[in-house]
């Protein structure tokens, strides 16, 4: 891609995506570890995919009526914010399930604007050519990541490397 802007934005979600795919796995980690209920577990993690159902369609009429790139800045604030939230509760004790479910929703239901803003947004950064390999390399890149990070995964919990980072 020779289009600076598109190569940035694409370097930047295939590290949030990358993110992403950490959140979701600690998550569902956390709250088994916090309630060591699988059904609670099931609960939390249905509450972080919920939004995509109800609202996905909405994220398409915000995108067609607002601007584009103000809707990813403010979703991807939004959805850090909300994530962060979660070790303050965690640090001050008063971190239980349900709460972390509700950040897990809103966090998510924020989430939901993102892709929709996204993929309108690159035919107008593109000219000719460029947008085809741009939509390819965009729609790919979670994927992507989200396999990288699945497939090293097992390796960094069985050999104990992510623990000192999640109980600093």
């Amino acid at each position: 891609m020779r289009n600076r802007n598109v190569t940035t934005l694409w370097l930047a979600q295939l590290i949030s995506s990358m993110g992403d795919a950490v959140y979701q796995l600690a998550l569902i980690w956390l709250i088994l570890d916090l309630t060591g209920s699988t059904i609670i577990t099931g609960l939390v993690a249905m509450s972080a995919y919920l939004p995509a159902m109800l609202f996905g369609l909405l994220g398409g009429v915000f995108a067609d009526k607002y601007n584009r790139l103000t809707i990813m800045h403010v979703a991807n604030i939004s959805q850090s914010l909300t994530v962060m939230i979660i070790p303050l509760t965690l640090y001050y004790g008063t971190a239980d399930a349900l709460l972390i479910g509700i950040l897990a929703f809103f966090r998510s239901s924020f989430g939901t604007m993102f892709p929709p803003a996204l993929y309108a947004f690159i035919p107008g950064s593109c000219s000719g050519g460029s947008i085809y390999k741009s939509q390819f390399c965009h729609s790919n890149q979670f994927t992507v990541s989200l396999s990288g990070w699945s497939c090293n995964s097992g390796y960094f919990i069985g050999n104990n490397i992510l623990e000192p980072i999640i109980y600093f």
